[in-house]
């Protein structure tokens, strides 16, 4: 090979590592940012916000953490996880804790901007770094920033166990079930989980209820967020397939 067609594969090398080093956040000067709500979970008086900012020139955000509401004297654990706020899902990212006495947590994760809004995750603040069960706030982020959240009951005693919420999606929506399993007496068996409409007629099924975490996912692609949302539709959990009288959860689009 003579000098001049090295020189040329060379030239032609080079382009192309700046094209892929350009492709990945490179098309613009500022860096694209965005931020979501932290609101207290049940009985808590912690809230605050999470800002997401894009590190230009590489595949990553940083996060900045701000709480009201804390004690001092407290330190609170803080996991980003896959799925949404009532899933309990696989954690993603362990980002440390917040300081009471500062409540601001600045961290950088390898999650590109442009996944980060697409992204099916929230945000889960503990009480203390013994108490990783406890939450006592959290934040929908990224797809799962659009929703609303509607109560479950028993249909006998009418007393409160659940809730389900329909997420906005491109395309469809995501439907996530959970009701408490000690007081709807869960086990054995996965349990149906369906829409009806309010006359009672079946419309469509949602992802069997689990009998251990008390949670039925379900993305819908053939109703929009807008349908699901401005319907009389009416959510219920059976007891079984061969028990399918027996109404353990409902709850109804209001």
């Amino acid at each position: 090979m003579n000098t001049s067609i090295k020189l040329s594969a060379l030239a032609v090398l080079l382009a192309g590592m700046l094209l892929s080093a350009c492709q990945k956040n490179d098309s613009h000067d500022n860096p694209l940012k965005i931020q979501y709500t932290i609101g207290p979970y049940q009985s808590s008086k912690i809230s605050g916000t999470v800002d997401f900012t894009e590190v230009l020139h590489t595949d990553s955000v940083q996060l900045t953490i701000q709480l009201t509401g804390v004690s001092q004297d407290g330190s609170y654990p803080v996991l980003l996880r896959k799925g949404t706020s009532i899933e309990n899902g696989e954690v993603a990212f362990n980002l440390g804790f917040v300081d009471g006495r500062n409540p601001t947590l600045t961290k950088t994760i390898p999650l590109p901007f442009s996944q980060l809004i697409k992204y099916n995750g929230c945000l889960d603040i503990y009480r203390n770094p013994n108490d990783t069960v406890t939450i006592v706030a959290q934040s929908e982020i990224g797809a799962n920033n659009i929703f609303k959240s509607y109560d479950m009951s028993n249909p006998i005693t009418t007393q409160p166990n659940g809730q389900f919420r329909i997420y906005k999606r491109d395309a469809g929506a995501y439907i996530v079930v959970r009701i408490d399993s000690a007081s709807a007496h869960l086990g054995g068996m996965p349990h149906p989980t369906r829409v009806y409409t309010a006359e009672g007629a079946r419309e469509f099924e949602l992802e069997d209820l689990s009998e251990v975490s008390g949670v039925s996912a379900t993305l819908v692609t053939d109703h929009s967020f807008d349908d699901l949302t401005h319907s009389n539709y009416v959510i219920k959990v059976l007891q079984s397939e061969d028990l399918q009288d027996v109404v353990l959860s409902q709850g109804a689009v209001k």
